[in-house]
């Protein structure tokens, strides 16, 4: 089946599920916790430690990781794949670093060292979430480790686990199950329920990047002639599978490339690709053969049940032309299938051009 071509794909573990909402979201709070710590080196002075430069060393820190961040806040789809994740480390590394200079093992302070765990759970998969939460524990037993010992360590860093742990769980369980549930709609909304086509919207999606990337070759309308009476006679399960056969015909008649959409009730739609971008496609390039393979196939079907009454399709075909806008080639194609129906039906017409 064509798939449709504007479908994002999932991306790889460690890149977040919304680039551009978590490169916002970790450059913002990166850059407050950045202007948090200058601040609050001014406010409180005391709090920056009884080692000589300890304001100094924080401004620069601050400074350095605020620059990045604010950049990635701003620039958000400049930012590389793994550039949320990676400043979230960095910030929790250099976090840890200052708490360590200025002798700072305080509830605040190891509160700050878990907000890129709750960053991760929040915007990233799992794999990377788990990460960031294990980085953020380990960094919180390192500084009580450090400046408390043991006792610190055994007293505060299990809940520590625990919290964020719990968080991480609950967040990315419920990430994962969100992704698949717009993945899901994604689908339905690019796939027909009934025939398994692309749907209407997919399709005008494919046919204008195919025609701005230069790769269409042409476009093809087909109607199911007299659909109607199929419905009024046999009834509407009949004229389901109708749609169905009608549909697998459509697919078999056209080439592996090509993208086949049902545009609503008994209307469907081709758009004929290039065969220099598919391997195998020489010798089937001719929108014209393509054309009467369509109508060809569906002739020799038949409403299920009933041998003695055969299906046929009117088909409009246009070629694509130089500079020409996909309205256009749509309007040529529908005025090339009104007059194949006009004619008579069960037949194919070709736009000028």
């Amino acid at each position: 089946m064509p798939t449709d071509p504007q479908q994002p794909r999932r991306g790889r573990w460690w890149a977040a599920r919304d680039h551009v909402a978590a490169s916002r979201a970790v450059g913002t709070m990166t850059a407050i916790g950045c202007l948090y710590a200058l601040g609050n080196g001014v406010v409180s002075p005391e709090t920056m430690g009884t080692r000589p430069g300890g304001w100094l060393v924080t401004g620069i820190s601050a400074a350095l990781v605020g620059l990045l961040a604010v950049a990635m806040a701003l620039r958000p789809r400049r930012a590389p794949a793994v550039g949320p994740a990676a400043l979230a480390a960095l910030a929790g590394g250099v976090v840890l670093l200052l708490c360590l200079w200025t002798d700072d093992a305080s509830f605040g302070a190891q509160i700050y060292l878990g907000w890129p765990a709750l960053f991760a759970a929040f915007h990233l998969r799992p794999r990377a979430a788990w990460l960031l939460t294990a980085q953020a524990v380990l960094a919180d037993a390192v500084l009580l480790g450090v400046l408390e010992g043991p006792v610190g360590v055994l007293r505060d860093t299990p809940a520590h686990l625990a919290t964020f742990g719990l968080v991480t769980l609950l967040l990315t369980r419920s990430g994962e199950s969100q992704e698949r549930l717009l993945a899901r709609l994604r689908s339905e909304a690019a796939e027909d329920a009934l025939t398994g086509l692309v749907t209407r919207r997919a399709f005008d999606a494919a046919l204008a990047a195919r025609v701005a990337d230069g790769t269409a070759q042409g476009l093809l309308l087909v109607d199911l002639d007299r659909f109607k009476s199929v419905n009024d006679s046999y009834g509407h399960p009949v004229g389901d599978a109708v749609l169905c056969t009608v549909a697998a015909e459509l697919r078999a008649a056209c080439r592996a490339g090509d993208v086949v959409g049902r545009l609503g009730g008994d209307e469907f739609a081709v758009v004929l690709v290039s065969p220099d971008v598919r391997a195998g496609a020489a010798g089937a390039g001719d929108l014209a053969d393509v054309a009467h393979r369509v109508r060809a196939a569906v002739a020799r079907c038949t409403v299920p049940g009933r041998s003695e009454h055969r299906l046929s399709v009117s088909v409009g075909g246009a070629r694509v032309v130089a500079e020409e806008s996909v309205a256009a080639l749509v309007d040529r194609a529908d005025a090339a299938l009104y007059e194949a129906k006009r004619a008579g039906r069960d037949r194919v017409v070709q736009a000028q051009g």
